[in-house]
């Protein structure tokens, strides 16, 4: 296997968050506080804890809020790509991308997650020491959806012996997305740079089977929170609220 450091990642924080209206009237989704910390400085803190030096975030509704809150980090490195209208999630990824090396492999992530184990997650340094960027385009980290027990879950994906991941198009796949993964910037060949889906990139890597995925083990009782509506948000912080 070819070792390559991922020292560059991407946060999408530009997502109107609607689905978690009044909360987001005033404030971006990204800047929401669950325990001690932000979903997006949670993502951040995360990364940097696993070597990554560089980080684009793309802006969109309420940027100036987020833009703001970014200016007071010193580290990692923070690049801003905003956007006058949506991209999309391909097209805001690639768009955001390109401010980083185009011959390197980059973490990406989407800031509507809480894991709890916060900064030990062991899943990103798999994910550094799993990446192959000779037989993998990307390389996705799923969970199982037994992980699931405070928000929704949904069978996005199973996976081969080999790692290879096939997407369930039913939903009744073993594993559910987290929206961490990393890839190469190649998958944006040919893509447009109006709005597009990163679900097309990830279809067309599994059809060139290169697409890749690091699972959770069960047994490591790992909790993760996908945080989309108001009742994901109330049970978290209730969870946190009950268990100081």
């Amino acid at each position: 296997m070819t070792q390559e450091k991922i020292t560059q990642a991407m946060i999408q924080a530009a997502g109107l968050g609607t689905r978690l209206r009044p909360l987001t009237l005033k404030t971006p989704k990204p800047l929401l506080r669950i325990k001690n910390t932000t979903l997006l400085d949670l993502a951040i803190d995360t990364l940097a804890a696993n070597d990554v030096d560089t980080i684009a975030v793309n802006t969109h509704y309420l940027g100036d809020q987020i833009s703001q809150h970014l200016s007071s980090r010193n580290k990692p490195r923070i690049l801003i790509s905003e956007e006058e209208s949506l991209l999309d999630t391909g097209g805001g990824i690639k768009k955001a991308t390109r401010m980083l090396d185009q011959d390197k492999g980059v973490f990406c992530l989407s800031s509507d997650w809480f894991w709890e184990d916060e900064l030990a997650c062991p899943y990103f340094s798999l994910m550094q020491n799993s990446w192959d960027p000779n037989k993998m385009d990307i390389l996705q980290l799923l969970i199982p959806k037994s992980a699931m027990r405070l928000t929704s879950s949904s069978g996005d994906y199973d996976v081969s012996s080999d790692g290879k991941a096939t997407r369930s198009h039913d939903k009744n796949g073993h594993y559910m997305w987290t929206s961490v993964r990393v890839f190469h910037p190649r998958i944006f060949e040919g893509t447009p740079d109006t709005a597009f889906s990163f679900l097309e990139c990830l279809d067309r890597c599994e059809n060139k089977n290169r697409l890749y995925a690091c699972c959770m083990p069960e047994e490591l009782d790992a909790q993760w929170h996908h945080i989309s509506t108001n009742e994901d948000y109330d049970a978290v912080t209730q969870h946190f609220d009950t268990h100081v």
